[in-house]
Order: C-alpha cells, then sequence, then structure tokens
C-alpha cells in the first residue's frame, strides 16, 4: 500500500446508538493526506488513529484551515516520510 490508500472493514459503517462507525486501515506518511470515510452530508464526531505496529504517531484533523468543520473526511498526517499503517474508528452522524 502507499500513502492516501484506505480499506474499510467488512461491516462498515455500522449503527452505534445513534451514531454510525466506521473502521478500517489507511496509509499515511508525513503529509496532510485526506480521506474520504463517509457521506459528504455527514458530521464527523471522532476520530481515532492508532499505529498498526505500535511505534508511530499521527495527526487527525477535522476541521479544515478556517477552522470550519469538514463534512465526510478527515486528513492525516504521520511521523515517517514513508507511509505507515494506521487503524482508524471515526463516529458520524
Amino acid at each position: 500500500m502507499s500513502a492516501g490508500d484506505i480499506t474499510y472493514d467488512a461491516d462498515t459503517p455500522k449503527a452505534s446508538g445513534n451514531v454510525y462507525v466506521a473502521t478500517g486501515t489507511l496509509e499515511a506518511d508525513n503529509s496532510l493526506t485526506g480521506f474520504a470515510i463517509c457521506s459528504t452530508q455527514s458530521t464527523i464526531l471522532t476520530a481515532a488513529i492508532v499505529d498498526k505496529d505500535g511505534v508511530g504517531a499521527a495527526r487527525v484533523v477535522l476541521n479544515d484551515s478556517n477552522g470550519t468543520a469538514t463534512k465526510g473526511s478527515i486528513s492525516v498526517d504521520g511521523e515517517n516520510t514513508g507511509p505507515e499503517t494506521f487503524y482508524f474508528r471515526v463516529e458520524f452522524i
């Protein structure tokens, strides 16, 4: 895989109470990369990213440069110049 790739788990999205949850893996490097998670009509509530091998770190951005909440997408940048695999869990309505 390369930076910018995303794979969704087979049962994604699924309902959890009054929100939907999307899970899977994505590839990120040290450049801010956008990932479409759900419909552009959906508001993302939370996003959690965990390095697959447990040693990396990443930053997740839910707002654009103006501070406006993005609809249906997140941006991620990792700490390495090469791609790293991260697990993601995103809640949205």
